[in-house]
């Protein structure tokens, strides 16, 4: 069933507008997640970042993608918070301008359990139109165990 924005995302994720990356959750399985970022000429960022050729800055395409495998990260159990550790192999293929919209795909490609954490590691993927735009590896862990 898709997530939108106005209800569980806001509420999944520790964020506020204009930092919430994600608009919909179009699917979420065990191991992966799609979602979508709607690009607007009305984001707070455009006016400033290149005004005469807006386009979207890569490192809040990387914060999409991270949102996108923190949503999969915690989906049994948000109350627990997801921490972002890191990203690698990160890469920018295509500009992302206003009236995109980028669809985010995460997969978990590795979980490890260490010190009352579950370390999981995410391929992300982010295209528009279906062409790759930007994709990396990122980890992030989520507390476990009981309280």
């Amino acid at each position: 069933m898709p997530m939108q924005m106005k209800d569980s995302i806001l509420d999944a994720l520790p964020h506020y507008h204009p930092f919430v990356m994600v608009d919909k959750v179009v699917e979420i399985g065990d191991n992966t997640i799609t979602t979508i970022k709607n690009v607007t000429m009305t984001e707070p960022w455009f006016p400033g970042h290149f005004p005469e050729y807006p386009i979207m800055p890569g490192v809040l395409l990387l914060e999409a993608m991270a949102q996108s495998a923190a949503l999969l990260a915690g989906k049994e159990d948000l109350e627990r918070g997801v921490r972002l550790l890191g990203f690698e192999d990160a890469r920018f293929k295509k500009e992302v301008r206003p009236g995109d919209q980028v669809i985010i795909t995460a997969t978990s490609i590795q979980e490890t359990q260490i010190r009352g954490m579950k370390i999981s590691k995410y391929k992300a993927t982010a295209k528009v139109d279906g062409t790759l735009v930007a994709r990396c590896v990122l980890t992030a862990a989520v507390p476990v165990g009981d309280d």
